[in-house]
């Protein structure tokens, strides 16, 4: 029983990280690149790339809640089976991690909605479409910085977890 719990655990954590390195690493940056210019045009570019960015992320974010809420389902049950009581807060990084992904898919990601059709919106003067494309950039720039560090949190959450995988089974 233990074992597929470990094996559960260490699985979900792996997915996880390896869907916000793939997101990080590649697929925002594909959507911000030379080939997506040329793709949409010099015209189009700047808007759709972010639109088409924020869609990806919408979708993103929703697994990352079933991850998140997987690794806790982990936590707590690992924390039955071997007796303890399930009531002591869960560890730091666990919870940093469920932070920074609630942080980013409620408030940096829905500012960032709410900015991005300003940027284009016909009966908006040019100043305030250029207030909001700054607003966007600054919220865009902070969900960057959440992924970075989502990402390398995982990463560290996938070695915590092997490595106390080792040390249980030993």
């Amino acid at each position: 029983m233990i074992g597929s719990l470990r094996t559960l655990g260490v699985l979900n954590a792996a997915i996880w990280f390896g869907s916000a390195a793939s997101m990080v690493l590649f697929a925002s940056p594909s959507l911000h690149s030379a080939a997506m210019l040329t793709l949409l045009g010099p015209k189009h570019y700047p808007y759709f790339s972010d639109a088409i960015t924020q869609i990806l992320l919408t979708r993103w974010f929703h697994w990352q809640i079933v991850f998140g809420v997987i690794a806790l389902i982990h936590f707590f049950g690992e924390r039955l089976y071997f007796g303890q009581t399930a009531i002591k807060f869960p560890p730091g990084l666990l919870m940093a991690l469920l932070g920074i992904m609630l942080l980013d898919g409620t408030l940096i990601q829905s500012r960032c909605q709410r900015y991005l059709p300003a940027q284009i919106a016909v009966n908006l003067s040019a100043e305030a479409k250029a207030r909001s494309t700054a607003s966007f950039h600054a919220w865009d720039t902070a969900g960057a910085f959440a992924h970075v560090l989502l990402a390398v949190g995982l990463g560290l959450y996938v070695l915590r977890l092997s490595q106390s995988f080792d040390r249980r089974a030993a």
